[in-house]
């Protein structure tokens, strides 16, 4: 049975938990990637597995934690449940079944992680951190769990039952028929198994030919059929509008059906439901949905594509991406809201919803530098960040990196410059302005705009410090290159008719 991946863990949007704080998020990245690394490389699995249990214990539903848990469990036993020693199940493990009985769902999967190192197959451990899961809708850890008992044993029937159900469920109608007619293999005579694959041999019709579940399904003519275990039951009566054309001439066409037409997001989407593992749907689906500004689908959908892709690096930037996206969307929000109802408290959610935005921005750029430290990009845009949190004296190093970049010369030279003047070190504030203005910066519009404001801002700090002949100096090099810029030349006839006197 593959499970539809994607890591999911709030039960109101299917999506990644977004409640945890940057600084855990940001830790338990750490030790997943320690983690890796003891299962992968070091092979030692117990260490490794203490790693991937802080991470699943913080953060359930999260499908690329549990996968790497459950994998380097498994490796732990050379991957088969023949190399297991005999094991208490939940019903020996007091805790554990007091967390079932009570249905505490977060304990139940807590406890369970610890359980699951002893044998990473244990059906019951399994079915019941799936059974929370459930409860929880954490729909793709669910299947993952799940997975790992029909492994332990496909010729369950009861384990059978269970896949069924939550396959069902997540209408992935083809495996969940497939587990039933196990169960019709295992169990002869059985009454349920026949009766669900014919219902759910019906349901994924009606949504193939995208029939919602309300639409009734208009049954087919003709006698019923009697069946080895019984005669068949009557079918039900036709809906009026086919009764009121029984009496109607042969020659009377009938009423052409109408077609149903999908539009592309729902062809994406059923792409998606008939071959979860593909991974172009995902991300085309996920294009679609920022588009539309649907920006906390588009995150879901590219939380999904990640798992699906095994962790590629290009999918994990495009959810970075739609992850600031929609942190950014919701301070646009908050601020439209602060602006039309103008009290304190809304006010307060743009500064929590602005500071959260930019730690966001922080740490993604932080893990992008990280992996790619001769980007001079990425690092101008980290110290931009680190800049924005008021962390000047981090985000000097970035913008010196970036000076690398000649296309970034002058943008990189003003933001040291600005740093400088938070921290109150003016001559070095000053000399990193006038390099942003040499002739060595770019060409390009950006670069002419950061030469523009970083002789703008020199000549308002030499005016500052008093040193008039180098303000004027400045601002006449700028009133060369754009004689409107902002107020330069009142400023520049200011301090020379100072001058003068």
């Amino acid at each position: 049975m593959a499970s539809d991946p994607g890591p999911t863990s709030n039960p109101a949007t299917g999506t990644a938990d977004q409640g945890l704080p940057p600084a855990v998020r940001q830790r338990l990245q750490k030790c997943y990637e320690t983690g890796v690394k003891l299962w992968k490389t070091d092979k030692n699995h117990d260490y490794a597995h203490a790693m991937f249990a802080q991470c699943v214990a913080q953060d359930p539903a999260n499908l690329v934690y549990v996968e790497a848990m459950l994998d380097n469990l498994q490796a732990m036993f050379g991957g088969s449940p023949k190399n297991v020693g005999r094991s208490l199940s939940f019903g020996g493990n007091r805790p554990f079944k007091k967390a079932v009985a009570q249905k505490e769902w977060r304990e139940v999967l807590k406890l369970g992680i610890e359980l699951l190192l002893a044998n990473p197959w244990d059906i019951a451990t399994l079915r019941a951190m799936a059974d929370a899961c459930a409860a929880l809708r954490f729909n793709e850890v669910e299947l993952r769990y799940l997975k790992n008992a029909l492994d332990s044993n496909a010729r369950d029937p009861d384990v059978n039952r269970h896949c069924a159900r939550s396959l069902a469920r997540m209408g992935q109608y083809d495996q969940a028929i497939a587990c039933w007619h196990r169960v019709e293999e295992l169990v002869r005579g059985d009454d349920e198994a026949p009766r669900m694959i014919s219902e759910l041999s019906l349901q994924k019709t009606r949504h193939a030919a995208g029939i919602t579940d309300d639409v009734p399904v208009r049954p087919r003519s003709g006698p019923a059929k009697e069946t080895a275990k019984g005669p068949a039951t009557t079918p039900t009566a036709p809906p009026a509008t086919e009764r009121a054309t029984e009496g109607a001439t042969p020659s009377t066409p009938a009423e052409p059906r109408a077609e149903i037409r999908l539009n592309p997001r729902q062809k994406l989407e059923r792409m998606i439901r008939d071959n979860p593992s593909e991974l172009e749907p995902y991300l085309q689906l996920a294009e679609l949905l920022t588009r539309e500004e649907r920006f906390g689908d588009a995150e879901q959908t590219l939380t999904r594509a990640l798992a699906v892709s095994g962790g590629q690096m290009h999918v994990q930037e495009q959810l970075e991406e739609a992850q600031m996206r929609r942190a950014r969307a919701r301070c646009r929000v908050a601020e439209q809201r602060a602006q039309t109802s103008n009290t304190d408290e809304a006010r307060d959610l743009v500064r929590q919803l602005r500071d959260a935005s930019h730690r966001l921005e922080f740490e993604i750029y932080q893990q992008r530098a990280q992996r790619y430290p001769q980007d001079w990009g990425i690092q101008f845009e980290l110290a931009l960040r680190l800049k924005r949190l008021a962390n000047y004296e981090a985000a000097i190093p970035c913008f010196q990196a970036a000076v690398a970049d000649e296309n970034r010369w002058a943008a990189a030279h003003l933001e040291i410059g600005e740093c400088h003047q938070q921290l109150r070190r003016y001559a070095p504030a000053l000399a990193a302005y006038t390099a942003a203005a040499s002739d060595r910066a770019g060409k390009s519009e950006r670069e002419q705009e950061a030469q523009k404001l970083a002789l703008y801002r020199a000549g308002i700090l030499a005016t500052a410090l008093k040193n008039t002949p180098q303000a004027v100096s400045y601002f006449d090099q700028l009133v060369q290159l754009d004689p409107l810029f902002r107020d330069t030349q009142t400023r520049l006839d200011k301090l020379r008719s100072m001058g003068d006197n």
